[in-house]
């Protein structure tokens, strides 16, 4: 099985959805970022996170190391332009932060892993084209936020089951709401990690993630590490694998012009059917001129000499 940026926690993806996008949206849009603005934000995400990995590239190689600090970004008394206020930067912040439930859910869980930075496209994503949305149907005269309109259906039509119900402010730690929220989850939810069964069965799965997408690569990995525990890092070992696409967001959309595809369906082919496991593989832009290490979890690569361009010149590190 070939299994790309997969939604194992989607009680708690859709959750998140809510969670970031009202960031931007609460106290009547007092956090809302504009698109003009967003290119801002994104320019000193890539500032500080882009060095990181030893090169400056235009390229976030290791998502789980950047961490930005946007206060550099705050308005001052006598600068008010190609700035952000508290309240864009509290919204912004709040993107990656995780949700945390006070109660369990499917398999155990308590939450769910926050967004990455380094998301080219981030803005239409979490923010709109709108300081307010549209209730309760998204989209209608604007374009909302993306994760929004997918949270707004789930809390509508799953949780309240009420078409006109009002998603702003949507709280799934109200205790009128947790019962609903665990029962969806039960059915919903494929977050079991134990993938025995599929050992047993000769099986091989190969797992992959964009380390900018917004089925939050953190998700993914922290799924991929309940399967080690689960299973056994040995036996996990004998058929699976699980690779990270540096900034790649959940369309395969990235910084222009840098490595963003790789032939896994071939690397799986060969395993199946010569018993050839793969390794490091090789991340490729469209162009085929800059290529680096497709790295399994959770190394990335870093640039180590030579030409920038060319994947011998990076290892994979953890």
């Amino acid at each position: 099985m070939l299994v790309g940026d997969p939604v194992s926690n989607l009680t708690g993806l859709k959750l998140a959805h809510l969670q970031s996008s009202g960031g931007f949206y609460k106290d009547g849009g007092a956090g809302w970022v504009s698109p003009e603005l967003a290119v801002i934000v994104t320019k000193e995400v890539y500032a500080q996170c882009d060095p990181l990995d030893g090169v400056e590239d235009g390229w976030i190689a290791n998502f789980e190391g950047c961490s930005p600090d946007l206060s550099s970004l705050l308005c001052e008394a006598d600068n008010q332009e190609n700035c952000l206020t508290q309240a864009q930067i509290d919204a912004v912040n709040n993107v990656a932060r995780p949700v945390e439930l006070e109660y369990e859910i499917a398999n155990g869980l308590t939450g769910h892993s926050g967004y990455p930075w380094g998301n080219v496209a981030w803005q239409g994503s979490f923010a709109g084209s709108r300081p307010q949305p549209s209730t309760p149907a998204p989209n209608v005269g604007g374009n909302d936020s993306y994760v929004y309109g997918l949270g707004d259906g789930y809390h509508r039509f799953m949780i309240a089951q009420d078409a006109e119900a009002v998603s702003l402010g949507f709280d799934p730690n109200d205790e009128s709401v947790r019962d609903r929220i665990v029962e969806v989850s039960s059915i919903l939810d494929a977050t079991n990690p134990d993938l025995s069964p599929l050992h047993a069965r000769n099986g091989k799965l190969i797992l992959y993630a964009g380390g900018a997408s917004e089925v939050p690569p953190a998700e993914v990995a922290a799924y991929w590490k309940r399967v080690l525990e689960t299973v056994g890092e040995d036996k996990v070992a004998e058929f699976s694998r699980f690779y990270i696409f540096p900034s790649i967001n959940h369309g395969g959309v990235g910084p222009e012009g840098m490595p963003n595809q790789s032939d896994l369906f071939s690397a799986l082919e060969a395993w199946v059917e010569t018993g050839e496991a793969p390794g490091e593989l090789i991340n490729q832009s469209k162009s085929g001129e800059i290529t680096r290490p497709l790295c399994q979890y959770p190394t990335w690569p870093q640039y180590q000499s030579g030409d920038v361009n060319a994947a011998s010149s990076f290892k994979c590190v953890n």
